[in-house]
Order: structure tokens, then C-alpha cells, then sequence
């Protein structure tokens, strides 16, 4: 076999397994597998945020379009990786398990991450508030996907991921269940930033929920729950980023961009394997 080339570098190929070997790890369990039980927990997660915002919207007096949304993800996301499971189990396509799987994490972030974007974006607030705080979170949003996704190019061409595929005679390269596993979304791309201490994260933390207490109780005359949601947006803005970074990013570049790119580059499929 030839080299494969990894952006500017060429990446050798270090594990060649024998057919009835490749077959072996075809056949075997992956997470694809998984996933009727993942569309049924979509269904359920998807009703948190849905009940959540309808509730809270009405109170707000304000666009019903955030339980609609909510409504559609909880429509969409499960109906798509059941279908997926139905129609790529077998295949076992890499990039569409990844488009797949990014549907399946759609409903975590909703649940977890989505209070500061739907608060900022459809709550009734001063105009100079929404715009600098969706301007700050989206920033920052941006800021660390590029960041993070930096980071996973990096660690597959020094960690030789590429090369740790395995090459099935003659039209299959299979991409272990756990390759990616072990990749830290920060590793390396923020190893000049200091860890910061429990203090300041501590300091950071109050008076964020400080501000959020206050900022709510001004907008109170408008009636709904801001100080709930100024809470929320504070404490699940961080998980929002994490999340982001550890399952979209993580699916896009591993599940999605680098099997293309191995396809296009070698005529050969890439599946998921054991």
C-alpha cells in the first residue's frame, strides 16, 4: 500500500490486517449499534428544553419561536438516527454515522448548553444587552471551535492516527471504534494558557451569578423568569463550549472531514470498526 497524505505531511501506514482478520472487525459490534437506544434517549432529552421554553416563553409574553425549534429537534434528531441505524448498520459508513451522531448530541447541548443562546436571542431585554452578550458568547463560541479543531489536526498527524487505521484488501480502510477516544480537545492548542487558579474561578463564578441576580431582578418589570435564565446562561455557557468542542467538533473533524478526505485521496471506503 501506498502512503496515505495527511495536509502536508504523508502518513505511513503502519497496520495491515489480513482479510478474514478485516472481516472480523467488519462484523463485530460498534456504536452504530447503539443507536436505536441513542434515538429513544434523543426523544426523551428533546422534551426537557421543549417543556422548558414553552413554559418560560409564555411567561416572557415574548416569540414563541424557541419551543418551536425545540419542538423541531425533538421531531428531527430522533427520526434521524433511527433511520441511520436502519440504513447503515450494515454499511457502516463513517461520515454518515458522524452526521448522524451530530443529530444524536443536538439534544444534550439543548438540554445542557442552548439557556444563554435562546435568553439572549428571543427574551425581551434592552437592545445593547442582546447584542453585546450574543456578540461575547457567540465570540467566544467561535473562538473555541477553531481552536479545538486546530487541536484535533494537530493530534492526528502527531499522534499518527491515520497510520493506525486498518487497511482491508481491497477497497476498505477501517477506522477503529476508539481511535479518537483518547484525543483532548485542548491538548496542545491551549498548553500556553496557565491553568487558572480555584480562586479566580471561584471569584469568576460569583460574580457572574451576582450579575445574573441583578441583571434579572432590572428586568423583572417585564415580566418572566430572567434571574432563572440569567443563571442558567451563566452556568451552562461553559458546558455549552465543552460540548461543542468535545462532541460537534470532535464528530465533525474525526467522523465527517477526515473520511472524506481519506476517500478522496484513496478511492477506498472508510467504515467503523471494532
Amino acid at each position: 500500500m501506498g502512503d496515505f497524505s495527511d495536509g502536508s505531511n504523508s502518513v505511513r501506514q503502519v497496520e495491515r490486517e489480513r482479510l478474514y482478520d478485516g472481516d472480523s472487525k467488519l462484523k463485530g459490534r460498534t456504536r452504530i449499534d447503539d443507536h436505536a437506544k441513542l434515538a429513544m434517549i434523543c426523544g426523551v432529552l428533546g422534551l426537557v428544553p421543549l417543556a422548558l421554553y414553552w413554559i418560560a416563553f409564555k411567561a416572557f409574553r415574548s416569540s414563541n419561536l424557541p419551543w418551536k425549534i425545540a419542538l423541531t429537534v425533538e421531531l428531527i434528531c430522533p427520526t434521524i438516527v433511527y433511520a441511520h441505524y436502519l440504513l447503515n448498520r450494515r454499511a457502516k459508513r463513517l461520515y454518515w454515522e458522524g452526521i448522524a451522531a451530530l443529530f444524536g448530541a443536538l439534544p444534550i447541548w439543548m438540554v445542557m448548553g442552548s439557556h444563554w443562546l435562546f435568553y439572549f436571542g428571543f427574551a425581551p431585554m434592552p437592545a445593547n444587552i442582546r447584542a453585546t452578550a450574543l456578540l461575547f458568547c457567540i465570540g467566544i463560541t467561535v473562538a473555541s471551535i477553531v481552536l479545538t479543531w486546530k487541536n484535533y489536526r494537530r493530534a492526528t498527524e502527531q499522534l499518527g492516527l491515520v497510520g493506525r487505521m486498518i487497511v482491508v484488501e481491497p477497497d476498505t480502510i477501517i477506522f477503529p471504534d476508539t481511535l479518537d477516544r483518547g484525543v483532548s480537545m485542548f491538548r496542545r492548542s491551549w498548553r500556553w494558557l496557565p491553568a487558572p487558579p480555584i480562586w479566580l474561578i471561584s471569584l469568576i463564578g460569583s460574580a457572574g451569578t451576582a450579575y445574573a441576580m441583578l441583571a434579572g431582578r432590572l428586568y423583572e418589570a417585564s415580566g418572566g423568569p430572567h434571574i432563572l435564565f440569567m443563571m442558567l446562561s451563566v452556568i451552562g455557557f461553559p458546558f455549552s463550549c465543552l460540548i461543542v468542542g468535545h462532541f460537534f467538533v470532535r464528530l465533525a473533524y474525526f467522523h465527517i472531514y477526515l473520511p472524506l478526505k481519506l476517500e478522496r485521496e484513496t478511492g477506498k471506503r472508510v467504515i467503523l470498526g471494532q
